[in-house]
């Protein structure tokens, strides 16, 4: 809890004291896997790299959950970083143990977006789709989002705003229960309306009080950059980057 706690607000280094007393204490698949994020955090990527194999290697065959986790984990680390090829294979071998697994399922469709292969990726939003119908899930605005994507980079621009309305009305209702702030804020920069901009940057305004890791702040930046408040932005972006994090985006 403090691990993940302390990344979340931003406060790294506090993050890696914990996640190293963790380790050291119980060196299981969960605890060398939230070392793991830290280090990604910090921009030691070849660190990251040994503790989320140091993680898969301390499996015992019971822990499917934490297996196809970390498997997930090093799937996204590599996407990020361009290695597509490599992504896949991890998020294949977590969709082999649990075919119907979400985080696997839709960044496997994120990474169909990238390489152009619309279908594929549609497919898989698809088929994540039709397995939550019956109860909303914290996923539900990522699949939305996901086809309004790929309807748009279809050329369907009817559909893809279809998709964009479902997503926003999702994440409004999830606003209480699953605090959406910074993931409606983004879906309102990228819509861009004056309104929307302003909206955006009162939400991510209230969360960097809650939340404060780079992702949070870079999209902070986002709202005051498209609001004309260039050096605020600039301010949240440096502040982003403070920890050493080597996230192209």
């Amino acid at each position: 809890v403090m691990v993940t706690a302390k990344l979340a607000m931003g406060k790294v280094e506090e993050a890696s004291v914990a996640a190293d007393a963790l380790v050291k204490s119980s060196p299981t698949v969960g605890a060398l896997a939230l070392r793991a994020l830290v280090k990604v955090a910090q921009g030691k990527d070849d660190t990251a790299i040994q503790n989320f194999h140091q993680a898969l290697a301390a499996e015992e065959p019971e822990e499917t959950g934490s297996s196809i986790w970390v498997r997930t984990l090093l799937g996204r680390f590599y996407f990020k970083r361009g290695q597509l090829e490599k992504a896949r294979e991890f998020y294949q071998e977590a969709l082999r143990v649990l075919p119907q697994y979400p985080p696997a399922l839709l960044n496997l469709a994120e990474l169909e977006v990238r390489l152009g292969d619309y279908q594929a990726a549609e497919r898989l939003y698809s088929q994540f789709f039709l397995t939550s119908q019956r109860s909303p899930t914290v996923y539900d605005h990522i699949v939305m989002r996901g086809m309004a994507r790929v309807k748009d980079l279809s050329g369907d621009q009817s559909q893809a705003q279809e998709w964009r309305n479902k997503a926003e009305a999702r994440l409004r209702q999830d606003l209480t229960s699953f605090g959406h702030r910074r993931e409606l804020a983004r879906l309102l920069l990228e819509r861009g309306g004056a309104k929307d901009v302003a909206e955006a940057l009162t939400l991510m305004q209230t969360e960097v009080h809650v939340r404060r890791d780079a992702e949070t702040l870079d999209t902070l930046g986002w709202a005051l950059l498209r609001a004309g408040r260039w050096q605020e932005a600039r301010a949240a972006i440096q502040e982003a980057l403070r920890s050493g994090i080597r996230d192209p985006g």
